[in-house]
Order: C-alpha cells, then structure tokens, then sequence
C-alpha cells in the first residue's frame, strides 16, 4: 500500500472534476500474491502479486459554481456501479508535476456526510480492474489548461531524456464550448529534443460540449521535450498527462 498526501491536489474522474477544496485523497497501489501451499509441502507457495489498485478521494465544494458535468454531487448516484472509467490523480497541480492515471475505475461509493446550503462535503471510494500509471502533467494552469480564444501550447516539460517504448497520453475535458472550429476540440502532443524545434507527435479531435475522458497509446520514441497543444475554443478546462514506458 501506498499513501500520498499533498496540499495541492486535483482529481479528475471521466470529465467530472469534484472542485478546488480537496481535503483527502489516498492512491492504494497494492499487490496481493495468493497463497498456493497445501497440507504436507515442506514449504510455502504463492503466486506473483495480483494488482488491486484504489482511491479514496474527500472534500469540500460548492455544488452550485461546479454545476453540469463538473458536479460529482449531482452525478455520484448515477456514477455508483456504471461502467468502467477514466481517473486520474494530481499530486501538484503545475505543469511537470506527477500524476497517476488509470483506466477501468468504478465509483464504489460516495456519501454527504455534511451540507451547509451549496456547500457540500464529499467522500468517495474507488475500485480500479487495472493498474495505476505515473506520468507528468502537461496542461498548465492550476487545475489544467483553460481554455480560451486563440489556439494554445502548454510549456516545455523537460523528460530528462528520449525514450523509445511508447506511452500514454491521459485526457480530461470538462465541459468546453467551441469558437471558431465548433465544438470539435483539437489536441495535440508535440515533442522536441531541444526545446525549440517541436513535432506534432500525437492528436486527436472529438465533438460535443459536455465533455470527455480518453487513454490513447503511444507508440516508439518520444523525445525529450513535450508539451500539449489545442485548438481554438472559448471556453472550458482540460488536463492532460503524459505517461512514457
């Protein structure tokens, strides 16, 4: 088991993104090995650890200024036993800080144990089928990029070297409306061995305004620098994260 606590946090599950006071969160990056031994073995037996990774996540918000898609409040009953999800974890909110990201997370539970008006405290609990992956966030901006009129890059994130096995790229879009292109949003993963000369590396695009959470593998090298870029939009926030092999 491991636990990380930190004054700055985010936490971001498919495009829902609870709020600013996080009071709690608690990654279980845990290994459980079974026990194989039988009545007469001289010695014990047991198989290589079975990954069963989990997230607890508390805190305070205003229900009312995080309505839509951002309220976890108003979608964790519908939440409760859907379908695997997107989940990522900040730990640091500026660009270059670690994140876990993970796929096929499942709300467990989430309880109100108190609310003074709007203002609601919020505890949840996690059960991910895969594994926590540690990576660095891209988007700049306290809880992710804010978009604005005008096609944006996030800064050069310095990975210390090339690597060539690939990766993934980790998308939160809270709910955006479009300027100019609609509301297809455009994002892209640029990298560069020097931090001047940058290749488009990886992008996508989708439509909608209510937001989105997507996993896309990399293949091959990935140089030493990268950053994050989008497209024209007037409105919304998105985080996006960086996992090299």
């Amino acid at each position: 088991m491991a636990k990380r606590l930190a004054k700055e946090v985010a936490v971001f599950f498919d495009a829902y993104d609870p709020g600013l006071h996080t009071t709690r969160v608690m990654i279980g990056l845990v290994s459980e090995g079974l026990d194989l031994t039988v009545f007469g073995e001289a010695g014990e037996r047991t198989t290589a650890g079975i990954r069963k990774d989990t997230l607890e996540w508390a805190g305070i918000f205003d229900d009312a200024a995080t309505g839509g898609t951002r309220s976890m409040d108003a979608a964790a009953k519908n939440l409760i036993g859907s379908g695997a999800r997107l989940a990522s974890v900040l730990f640091g909110t500026g660009t270059g800080n670690i994140f876990y990201g993970g796929t096929g997370w499942h709300l467990l539970s989430a309880k109100e144990p108190a609310r003074i008006g709007e203002i609601v405290m919020m505890e949840t609990i996690f059960q991910g089928d895969g594994t926590w992956e540690r990576g660095v966030t891209l988007s700049s901006g306290a809880r992710g990029l804010v978009l604005t009129t005008g096609a944006q890059s996030g800064p050069s994130v310095d990975g210390a070297a090339a690597t060539t096995a690939g990766g993934a790229l980790y998308i939160h879009a809270m709910q955006f409306t479009g300027s100019g292109t609609g509301t297809t949003m455009l994002i892209a993963l640029d990298d560069s061995a020097d931090s001047t000369t940058w290749t488009e590396k990886f992008s996508t695009s989708f439509a909608g305004t209510t937001g989105t959470a997507l996993r896309f593998a990399l293949t091959g090298t990935i140089r030493r620098y990268t950053r994050q870029a989008s497209g024209t939009y007037s409105g919304g926030t998105l985080f996006v994260g960086l996992v090299r092999s």
